[in-house]
């Protein structure tokens, strides 16, 4: 049996923001965050990020990020190593 699909959300380092639901602007809450399956935010990531070694967008799975406050602060952990 196939697991559903994780969702992710995607960080914009360049609008420091959510991309929003189906790739229609920012947003700059957790919750107006679009959710995105994994072959989705690889592809936008991967367009976002070129050429290689430009870093705009990073993809991060929406079960790795606490509520709260505390979202910020990890997506900046995650996305700016």
């Amino acid at each position: 049996m196939s697991q559903p699909p994780r969702p992710y959300v995607i960080w914009s380092i360049e609008h420091t923001a959510w991309w929003a639901p189906n790739r229609l602007g920012y947003s700059e809450t957790l919750e107006g965050a679009g959710l995105y399956t994994s072959e989705e935010a690889v592809a936008i990531v991967a367009k976002a990020n070129y050429p290689p070694g430009t870093f705009h967008e990073c993809m991060i799975p929406i079960a790795a990020l606490a509520g709260g406050d505390t979202w910020r602060v990890q997506a900046r952990e995650t996305c700016y190593r």
